[in-house]
């Protein structure tokens, strides 16, 4: 009975601008308390988003043009999805890892070891969905290829989980 949606943007940070500008081209029948964006925080996917000036000096100069052309695609994708939307069951679920994750500042610092698993799927049981959350910082893309665009390891991640979803 409730719609719930959730984009998860290959980006460094989703700001208030960027998700009012989403937000203002969702149809008004949307709950905007059911509508989450968030941000892999990969420091590898493209700039140009913030007007906040310490953030601009790591990601370039502010480009409205493509704050407007982003959240278009994302609402985009948001219509789509709710076209094409159907019943589904949610469930969830803990599991813990030893050595994906670590503290990069303190080598027996604190971590997190959990990831956490919420699985969507039809009526006859097969998967919509599979989202998955463990904390890490995106930045393992190396200094040679500092200006390359990736979704860092959590694209992996995605990839990894839709493969093992499907298999």
């Amino acid at each position: 009975e409730t719609e719930l949606i959730l984009v998860s943007l290959d980006l460094c940070v989703v700001d208030r601008v960027l998700r009012e500008k989403v937000v203002s081209l969702l149809p008004e029948s949307l709950p905007r308390d059911n509508f989450i964006l968030t941000a892999t925080h990969t420091h590898n996917g493209f700039g140009g988003m913030e007007p906040n000036f310490p953030i601009r000096f790591v990601s370039g100069r502010y480009i409205p043009e493509l704050v407007e052309s982003t959240a278009r695609k994302i609402s985009e994708a948001i219509r789509k999805a709710i076209d094409n939307k159907k019943p589904a069951v949610i469930g969830y679920g803990v599991i813990y890892q030893n050595d994906l994750t670590c503290n990069r500042r303190y080598s027996n610092g604190p971590y997190d070891p959990q990831i956490g698993i919420v699985a969507l799927q039809d009526s006859n049981g097969a998967d919509i969905a599979i989202i998955a959350n463990m904390a890490g910082h995106p930045t393992s893309i190396g200094e040679e290829d500092f200006y390359l665009f990736s979704a860092d390891y959590p694209g992996f991640y995605y990839s990894e989980i839709e493969n093992l979803s499907a298999g």
